[in-house]
């Protein structure tokens, strides 16, 4: 099975950072973003539909939370549960650190986003001004604080999970599988008026740059090596 070393390391944040790229492309030279958001927010639609859109936003969450508890659980024990092998410690120090600071990471930022939820804009019936997709001012409460979205970092960790190896075959399909079931719980969001399909685009992009990141940290840091003693 591939593990990770320097050169696949490397090819995934150049691919990464690529990907980044074509993020902010679609924010700054598209109307694609406001046009989504025109298309699917409705209140209308959302006064009528309430109760199907509140458990499309409620239980896939909720489902997904447990489950990452159990991964931390099962990484804190040592042992793989579906064949009995130890884990080794830097696959648990990935799994346990990855599924806990991701979210809490996407909510600093978030906290930091001057970028308000399309439903708070004037465009939108809302009282805010737009302000620019990467406006991070760390203001008072009120300010905008949507970007990136705290509901797809409950899923993050499924992108953590395709990065325990270099994404390549197989590993490369779960990855993408994983990307559009993500986009498609997240976009619940989008029908009401809480994100912007680039605050989706950017908190899955946040999560695979931490991940990424502790990669690194984890599975391809170098221990110092200690003089012999004569």
């Amino acid at each position: 099975m591939t593990t990770w070393d320097d050169q696949s390391w490397r090819r995934w944040v150049f691919i990464w950072c690529g990907l980044g790229v074509l993020g902010l492309f679609w924010v700054a030279f598209t109307p694609l973003d406001e046009a989504i958001s025109q298309r699917m927010y409705s209140k209308l639609w959302l006064d009528h539909h309430a109760a199907l859109v509140d458990g499309w936003y409620r239980w896939p969450k909720l489902v997904s939370i447990c489950a990452a508890l159990c991964v931390i659980g099962f990484a804190l024990s040592g042992r793989n549960p579906l064949n009995g092998v130890a884990v080794r410690a830097p696959t648990r120090d990935y799994l346990v650190v990855g599924l806990l600071t991701i979210p809490v990471l996407t909510w600093l930022v978030r906290e930091g986003s001057a970028s308000a939820c399309p439903r708070d804009l004037v465009a939108f019936g809302g009282e805010l001004a737009q302000k620019p997709f990467l406006d991070f001012s760390w203001q008072a409460i009120g300010s905008g604080r949507c970007n990136p979205s705290g509901h797809m970092s409950s899923f993050s960790w499924w992108l953590a999970l395709c990065f325990l190896r270099p994404p390549q075959g197989r590993g490369l399909g779960v990855l993408i599988l994983c990307i559009l079931a993500m986009f498609a719980l997240g976009s619940v969001q989008i029908l009401k008026g809480a994100h912007f399909m680039s605050h989706l685009i950017f908190s899955l992009w946040w999560a695979g740059v931490v991940g990424l990141i502790l990669v690194r940290v984890c599975f391809l840091r170098r221990d110092t090596p200690t003089l012999k003693r004569r």
